[in-house]
């Protein structure tokens, strides 16, 4: 009986102990799967890219094996097989895909860094700069001529005064066309909430949006100097509610060339040129915009400063001197060939 109970005991002790090497040769060998593993890991994500800053454009359409081969290639990565191995791995498990568009990698960015980035699209944006007081032919020449972007033709003839100046973002592959619309929906936004405020003082010469353009386009030609546009946009009111000429050089600039060249000097014999445009021989304002104004511009014909000037002229220094009769305007214009 004791006998038995014995090799009961000991073949029981055997069996833990089989059971416990095997335990710990599953635990020691899970340990170094993990260091591998983990090992494999801190390699793939250490891989060093270029010293400088790249930037690496992903097609639509672009297979992992494709970017991977041009990661090497252009020397962003130094294995594509890694790089290919873990998109898979992304993919198949957490159902990322890469984005197309144009990326910028830098100096220490490893893999996992770089596909981060690629599977949340974190793309390139660029800046495109629209000065005020431009036609928007040129709008359109600087839009199309922009890195990136995807040259289609615009579905709409666009006219003076309908795109508002100012810097957009767009990314890579983006069209001009929708650039185009951008520019327009943010002109028409910003007059349309202007409008609502408008200055009720000055609806008996300025009829609606469209005048408010055209005469914001003949201030952002007359001054580059936002503080004093309002006091310039009295002058032309008050001009327009006397029955007086606008008598605008800007509109004898753009009745010349069609605004495709401002020149700063107005000559004698151009103040006869036969345009619908020369606001020295027709009253009212011109038919259609010069050129595209910006907010300041606007801002200043719809929230004009109240005065009773009827005259300015420049006085050398970037900004204007101001009369409200024309001996005033005369000494004013002596005063500005004296200091010229």
């Amino acid at each position: 009986m004791i006998y038995d109970i014995y090799n009961t005991i000991n073949d029981s002790l055997i069996i833990m102990k089989k059971v416990f090497n095997i335990l710990l040769f599953s635990f020691f060998t899970s340990c170094a799967l993990l260091i591998l593993v983990l090992a494999c890991f801190l390699y793939l994500c250490s891989v060093p890219i270029k010293e400088n800053r790249t930037s690496f454009i992903v097609k639509g359409g672009s297979s992992a094996t494709a970017v991977g081969k041009l990661l090497e290639d252009e020397g962003i990565i130094s294995d594509k097989c890694l790089f290919n191995i873990s998109y898979t791995v992304i993919n198949r498990i957490l159902g990322k895909v890469m984005m197309a568009g144009e990326y910028s990698f830098y100096a220490g960015e490893n893999v996992f860094d770089i596909l981060n980035k690629l599977v949340k699209g974190e793309t390139i944006s660029h800046k495109i700069l629209i000065p005020e007081g431009i036609i928007s032919d040129q709008v359109v020449s600087i839009v199309k001529s922009s890195y990136g972007i995807l040259n289609e033709e615009i579905e709409y003839k666009v006219e003076n005064g309908e795109l508002m100046p100012d810097t957009y973002i767009y990314k890579y592959g983006n069209s001009s066309h929708d650039i185009i619309s951008r520019m327009k929906n943010s002109m028409i936004k910003f007059v349309d909430e202007e409008w609502n405020n408008v200055d009720s003082g000055i609806l008996d010469v300025i009829k609606d949006k469209r005048d408010a353009i055209i005469l914001a386009s003949i201030i952002e030609k007359e001054s580059g100097v936002d503080a004093e546009k309002p006091l310039i946009a009295s002058v032309y009111i008050n001009r327009l509610r006397s029955g007086m000429r606008l008598a605008a050089d800007p509109s004898i600039i753009f009745a010349l060339n069609s605004g495709n060249n401002f020149r700063i000097r107005v000559l004698y014999k151009d103040l006869r040129i036969q345009s619908p445009y020369n606001t020295y021989i027709n009253k009212g304002l011109p038919p259609g915009p010069i050129c595209n104004p910006g907010r300041a511009s606007i801002r200043a014909v719809l929230h004009p400063i109240k005065s009773n000037y009827l005259y300015f002229v420049s006085d050398n220094n970037g900004t204007h001197r101001f009369a409200t009769n024309f001996n005033e305007h005369i000494a004013n214009v002596k005063l500005y060939r004296s200091t010229r």
